[in-house]
């Protein structure tokens, strides 16, 4: 029995220690890791105002939140780029595309309405006033032929022509004069020959359609009494119809008079139907942000009915090679777009990069300036990328600069001396930067006064490249 609580005691008196022990090198650990956070945080910001950076731990000036510290954000790539571990690249699951030259294709879609062709219709009027004795085209639709009979007309001033030709007879100065009247007053020759050849004059006279098409419009019915110049019947000509079809202002730069348009229309949904780009108008649509685009479209037929729905697609390609990047990786905020730009030296290392996109091809950006062939940039995680460098107070897709004030900060282009385009074999390293000049001669008057020139830049929006070697002096390079 001694024995056993001889045992126990020596049991309980070693755990005892054991734990004494183990919290004794927590403490320790603890300590070490509170020394290593305190040398690595040799900044701290705070997370709601990240452009906020102070050397000790505090509260924001702007919400009094705590600040945080910058130091797990990794070393500093440069003030526009952020290093990223293999661990954090595959946690924010990050994927680069290049960036490619050539031609590219782009399906624009439209949809809209058939219409009349307005340059098409024919208004009929009467030349002399009269009453409408019958009238045949009396039903708003129908389709009426060249010649076919539209009115039959009561006019005394046709009925007392008609009369002077009878009388005429042989007289042929006096039979002229009333055919030349009639003529006038809208009677047909067919019709004067037949006047001419019985020798009565009819109580009216025929009104026929000057073209095949469909009466639009009907102005007046039986008995109605019209005036001279009223009109009568309003036709259209089917053989061409328009398609009205509604383009979205993105869309628009694509789009070029004479583009052939291949459309289906829900009548005929097995059919494709093709029509020319007419016009394009002037203005934009301030409620829809699009443009109605005039397509004409052949309709020997008359199957296409005015008002039938149309949808069309118009299919464009830019022969001419352009720069293009997927457009996951165009980051848009208002009137500037930015990507970020893996390092072609550290795959770990992503930059920020300012570009000029121009027309939206499908599922990729043309770009217009600010990349080059073969660069990498992110197509998935680009946002995330986006939020460490908020954290990191750098420039970020958020942190540029409002639309009313300042401009974004961009990659160099242009010389700084005289402003031609630049050339990447000649070039001055100065403080850590890579500054390029067009021609020899320009670096020298850069050299001048450097941090003049540096300064002119940044405050033009131009963020110099980083040199390969950072150093405080410079080296010149031609």
């Amino acid at each position: 029995m001694k024995n056993k609580k001889a045992v126990f005691v020596v049991l309980l008196v070693g755990l005892i220690v054991g734990y004494w022990l183990g919290a004794l090198r927590s403490s320790h650990d603890n300590q070490e890791t509170d020394a290593e956070g305190a040398a690595i945080a040799s900044e701290y910001t705070c997370s709601m105002h990240p452009q906020i950076r102070q050397p000790k731990p505090g509260l924001c000036p702007l919400c009094a939140m705590d600040l945080i510290p910058v130091g797990s954000a990794g070393p500093d790539a440069g003030p526009r780029a952020i290093a990223l571990s293999p661990a954090a690249r595959k946690l924010a699951r990050i994927e680069t595309s290049p960036v490619t030259l050539g031609p590219v294709e782009v399906d624009v879609a439209l949809s809209g309405v058939l219409a009349y062709d307005t340059t098409r219709g024919r208004d009929v009027v009467v030349l002399a006033e009269g009453q409408i004795r019958i009238l045949y085209a009396n039903v708003l639709g129908m389709r009426v032929r060249a010649g076919d009979p539209l009115a039959e007309v009561y006019s005394p001033d046709v009925f007392a022509a008609a009369r002077d030709l009878v009388v005429a007879g042989q007289n042929r100065p006096l039979a002229d004069a009333a055919r030349r009247k009639l003529l006038l007053f809208g009677v047909e020759e067919a019709e004067i020959a037949s006047i001419a050849a019985s020798g009565q004059a009819p109580e009216t006279y025929t009104v026929r359609s000057p073209v095949d098409g469909v009466v639009v419009s009907v102005s007046g019915h039986q008995g109605h009494w019209l005036m001279r110049g009223d009109d009568l019947v309003e036709i259209y000509d089917t053989s061409v119809v328009w398609a009205l079809l509604d383009v979205y202002e993105q869309d628009i730069g694509w789009l070029a008079f004479g583009q052939q348009v291949n459309m289906q229309v829900e009548a005929f949904p097995d059919d494709t139907i093709e029509g020319t780009v007419a016009f394009i108008p002037a203005d934009v649509d301030p409620m829809t942000r699009t443009v109605k685009i005039r397509v004409d479209v052949p309709n020997p037929d008359n199957r296409l009915k005015p008002g039938m729905f149309a949808r069309g697609v118009v299919s464009v390609k830019k022969p001419e090679p352009v720069l293009s990047v997927p457009a996951t990786a165009v980051l848009k905020t208002g009137k500037r777009a930015m990507v970020y730009v893996q390092s072609p030296d550290d795959p770990a290392v992503f930059e920020g990069q300012v570009i000029v996109p121009g027309h939206r091809a499908g599922d990729r950006y043309v770009v217009a300036e600010g990349l080059e062939e073969g660069e990498r940039v992110v197509t998935r995680g680009a946002m995330r990328i986006d939020s460490s460098m908020q954290l990191l107070a750098k420039p970020s897709m958020m942190s540029l600069p409002s639309e009313g004030g300042g401009v974004a900060m961009r990659p160099q282009t242009l010389c700084p001396i005289a402003g031609g385009k630049i050339d990447h074999n000649d070039y001055v390293d100065y403080g850590g930067y890579r500054i390029y000049f067009c021609c020899p001669g320009c670096d020298e008057e850069f050299l001048k006064d450097p941090d003049k020139h540096l300064r002119r830049m940044r405050a033009e929006g131009i963020e110099p490249e980083r040199a390969p070697v950072a150093g405080g002096g410079h080296d010149h390079h031609k």
